[in-house]
């Protein structure tokens, strides 16, 4: 039995659902300063397959601590686990702000550019990210199963009638608290501005923030998406969550209200989702 039959031997045995602690050392020391890769902040969980690391990780506005990333944990039981994939190019740079999920079957491919997550971000399961420009992801957004975001439409089509060619890739921003439904699909040049519901299924592909109007909350349906609505929140909190959800167990034919103030909807107890 040579070298790399005991590697991929050592890493099947690890690798089970559970942290794989033979590809977290090597994704920790291949991408971030000893010091910090000493820490052991990002976890890899499952099998996962690293087609480069050659770029680098870093933590801005954050402390690095053990495990407060996660990438390929399985635990939203939407499909079957299998294999995620990562590739870190050269020119490549993931910067974290903060805690942050990424469910099993990933792909990440992050060949140049920069992918920026903020603080306690999640993505569900066979999330794709695929980025050769810059995708910034903000606080407390929510990305769920089956879903991509790509900046790049990596091939380059000609205009026949102008001879012209244009640029293929163009920078997403996700604001903060965005919640996205599984199944879509996130293109270059979109942004999306904070407490945006996207519903399953859709094809996010432009400015979103031109649509705003007095601030308000935007729900966006479709292929390609349109505004569907104003001023709906994704209600956040678990334990306000909990609490409606023994409402209507108690009142199944009512709806919630909020009859007095304004709905409090705090974001601290969502920590435990990251440990």
């Amino acid at each position: 039995m040579n070298i790399h039959d005991i590697w991929e031997r050592l890493d099947f045995v690890l690798s089970n659902r559970r942290v794989n602690w033979v590809k977290t050392i090597l994704f920790n020391f291949r991408t971030l300063p000893f010091k910090t890769a000493c820490k052991l902040p990002v976890y890899i969980y499952g099998k996962v397959q690293f087609r480069t690391l050659a770029g680098k990780v870093d933590f801005q506005d954050c402390e690095p601590k053990r495990g407060m990333i996660k990438i390929g944990r399985h635990g939203d039981y939407f499909s079957i686990p299998n294999k995620s994939y990562i590739w870190l190019g050269k020119k490549a740079k993931i910067i974290f702000r903060g805690p942050c999920y990424m469910g099993y079957n990933l792909l990440l491919r992050v060949e140049s550019g920069i992918l920026d997550i903020g603080e306690f971000t999640g993505f569900g399961t066979n999330y794709r990210i695929i980025c050769f420009n810059h995708i910034k992801i903000g606080r407390h957004v929510r990305m769920t199963f089956d879903g991509k975001v790509v900046d790049s439409n990596c091939h380059y089509v000609i205009n026949t009638v102008t001879n012209q060619i244009k640029k293929n890739t163009a920078k997403i921003e996700i604001e903060d608290f965005c919640w996205i439904g599984n199944n879509t699909t996130i293109m270059k040049g979109v942004i999306l501005p904070k407490y945006s519901i996207v519903a399953s299924g859709s094809l996010i592909n432009k400015n979103y923030k031109k649509e705003v109007v007095e601030n308000a909350p935007l729900f966006l349906a479709g292929n390609p998406a349109k505004v569907k609505g104003y001023g709906f929140k994704m209600v956040l909190s678990l334990t306000r969550e909990n609490e409606i959800k023994n409402y209507f167990q108690r009142n199944p034919e009512n709806d919630y209200m909020i009859w007095q103030g304004k709905f409090e909807d705090p974001v601290e107890d969502l920590s435990v989702i990251f440990k």
